[in-house]
């Protein structure tokens, strides 16, 4: 996260402003659930949230890591918990895109089962390669006839909904990506 974004995160995280009917007023402790791993770049969001987010509520706010099955585990456990605004959870791509797209039965719809507050993030993507592969750096127009010469393009370590993307990547360059198993031994 840059500079910019993290002012602007900043500068929206305490500006969040909340009807007070909306939040349980018995100052117990709001929990925001993060349905990934602690350390990840969903839980520093959330972590840089907590504080601003506290101060304008009058309450204190903590993360709760539930990670597992893709986002899953922890946004069912959101889905299912008590609506008296001491709950709080963050939303991604991955659990409410990816997760009930992919899954045959999804434990939670995400229209119906959450009200969005705010939008927190948002971050560029970008596909990038080794430099020795010669590839134009003006990717979109460039990159077809630049990758025609390469026998198997790697997509590096990824989760698995990197997958969507590569295969996406594969249709629009007609060139067949392969993930990384280890960092040590790159594709070639």
């Amino acid at each position: 996260m840059n500079r910019r974004s993290l002012v602007c995160f900043a500068g929206a995280a305490s500006c969040i402003g909340l009807p007070a009917p909306s939040f349980a007023q018995d100052r117990k402790p709001i929990r925001l659930i993060v349905p990934f791993p602690a350390g990840g770049p969903t839980d520093v969001v959330a972590r840089l949230l907590t504080d601003p987010l506290g101060k304008r509520l009058g309450q204190s706010v903590f993360v709760d890591n539930r990670p597992g099955s893709g986002g899953a585990a922890g946004t069912v456990e959101l889905a299912r918990s008590n609506p008296d605004g001491l709950t709080l959870g963050i939303a991604s791509v991955s659990t409410h895109a990816v997760n009930p797209a992919v899954k045959r039965k999804a434990e939670y719809d995400p229209l119906k089962d959450f009200a969005a507050i705010i939008e927190l993030v948002k971050a560029p993507v970008a596909l990038v390669v080794h430099p020795a592969l010669g590839i134009n750096p003006d990717f979109p127009l460039g990159a077809p006839s630049s990758l025609s010469g390469c026998s198997r393009i790697g997509f590096g370590h990824f989760p698995a909904s990197s997958l969507q993307i590569a295969e996406l990547f594969d249709a629009s360059v007609s060139q067949k990506l392969t993930q990384n198993r280890s960092r040590a031994h790159p594709a070639s």
